[in-house]
């Protein structure tokens, strides 16, 4: 498996590990940063980028998250190409509260269920 996201494995919940070495090796490849200034034609060029990248490493599941538009992308790019590509899906547990110094904190805790296919 690709791990093709800014959430490196050695971040990964124990059940998301074991989850994900049903798929063999983890490689990974950090998801980029996306200017919001790109046009359409620079996104496509950064995707066909990072499609040649992923091809590259010659594994058959690909673990994608990140920016919408680029992920989009490569989603279809990949699955063209016959690559199984999969999000990883999560609880979000959620604690708010405030501090003595009335200041607002919000932790959100992420607990993996599933990798489910695009």
């Amino acid at each position: 498996m690709i791990n093709f996201t800014n959430h490196p494995y050695d971040m990964w919940d124990e059940r998301q590990k074991e989850e994900a070495s049903k798929y063999g090796d983890i490689k990974e490849i950090p998801f980029p940063a996306v200017d919001p200034t790109y046009t359409e034609e620079q996104l496509d060029a950064m995707a066909d980028e990072y499609k040649e990248k992923i091809l590259e490493l010659n594994d058959k599941v690909v673990l994608l998250q990140g920016e919408f538009t680029l992920s989009f992308r490569l989603v279809n790019l990949l699955k063209k190409e016959g690559l199984d590509v999969v999000a990883a899906c999560s609880k979000r547990n959620v604690k708010e509260w405030k501090d003595d110094d009335g200041k607002y904190h919000k932790e959100m805790l992420f607990e993996f269920v599933q990798f489910r296919r695009y």
